[in-house]
């Protein structure tokens, strides 16, 4: 029987909770505060940041080597959402990606913040985010240079589920149509129990750190709203009208998430189409409908993995590092496809 509801905890579970989860964001915020000024090859800084009205919360643009455009002209648009499990994270985790991203297409990247729980639960982040994209979108230094038919949006993890519910926002439609959403390693379906999740995983690939932090992320970000709504469920409300345009979901098999996703996906193209499959032995790709729908899973990574590289010379670091620098290219390709609007 699938979850309806995150289950009450007792008022003990509850403050072990709490202590979990402030833990966590002290040591994420303290990480990211003080290492980055000592590894700026990994932290490269923004192009300029900017706050807007009402939630203050600062967005990070990173500018391409042609910006500004010439006069007339408009860029592309790449909206970058970071992940945390809705109750930590900082767009300082993506400063690498969105910089090399913005110089692979030329175009402007935002990426944006929200609230986190456990004081701003569901669905908080996913109107501070729709809220920001107006106000990029608004802002006249980049109203008249954004061309509106290209703006695709992503994020990590949390950040990937995000930007889904985001594509389903009615509140968008008049003012923004997504012309993709790229979803690396997101929950698609909140349903499932940590058992069902880990269907299909070795027991020596379940993440430790996952399986003790999964029951309080769970509590804080879903607390009391309906697992089955479809804008924290998407995989439970798939029908072609509610369906973004474009859609690549990126995982890694050893990612506990990685099974709802593919099921997720393998459904989507059954509605649109044309399924290809394409494999070796480092991952496997589903394609449908002339390569607008995309699901890739990578073989011997885990959740994170573009964030969480393994160091060292061991044949396994190498492997991992490698196939990622493949597929975090290849899907800036397929990006870089749907701004020409070749897909």
């Amino acid at each position: 029987m699938p979850r309806t509801y995150v289950p009450t905890p007792t008022l003990a579970q509850k403050a072990f909770f709490l202590l979990l989860l402030y833990f966590c964001k002290a040591a994420w915020s303290l990480a990211y505060t003080l290492v980055p000024p000592f590894l700026p090859a990994l932290f490269p800084p923004p192009s300029t940041k900017k706050t807007y009205p009402p939630s203050r919360r600062a967005v990070w643009f990173y500018h391409p080597p042609s910006y500004p455009p010439l006069h007339g002209s408009k860029l592309p648009l790449y909206i970058n959402i970071h992940g945390g499990a809705l109750t930590y994270g900082t767009p300082r985790k993506d400063t690498l990606f969105c910089t090399r991203l913005t110089a692979q297409l030329g175009c402007v990247t935002a990426s944006i913040s929200y609230r986190n729980a456990p004081r701003h639960k569901f669905p908080v982040a996913i109107y501070d985010c729709a809220a920001m994209v107006e106000c990029i979108l608004s802002d006249p230094e980049y109203a008249d240079i954004i061309d509106r038919e290209r703006i695709v949006v992503g994020g990590f993890s949390a950040g990937g589920c995000i930007s889904l519910a985001l594509a389903r926002l009615p509140q968008l439609r008049d003012t923004c149509r997504f012309r993709a959403v790229v979803a690396w390693y997101p929950k698609v379906d909140f349903t499932l129990t940590f058992a069902e999740e880990c269907v299909g995983l070795a027991a020596q690939d379940v993440d430790p750190i996952m399986k003790l932090f999964k029951p309080a992320f769970d509590w804080a970000g879903a607390r009391g709203v309906r697992l089955d709504d479809p804008l924290i469920s998407p995989a439970l409300h798939t029908t072609l009208e509610t369906l973004p345009a474009r859609v690549m979901v990126v995982a890694g098999k050893k990612d506990m998430f990685a099974a709802e996703s593919e099921r997720w996906i393998d459904h989507i193209v059954a509605l649109r189409g044309g399924r290809e499959v394409v494999s070796d032995s480092r991952w496997r790709k589903v394609v449908g409908d002339a390569g607008k729908v995309v699901g890739w899973w990578v073989e011997g990574v885990g959740h994170s993995f573009t964030h969480k590289l393994p160091r060292g010379d061991t044949m396994e670091a190498l492997r991992a590092r490698e196939v990622t620098r493949e597929v975090v290219q290849g899907v800036g390709e397929w990006i870089r496809n749907v701004f020409d609007g070749t897909i």
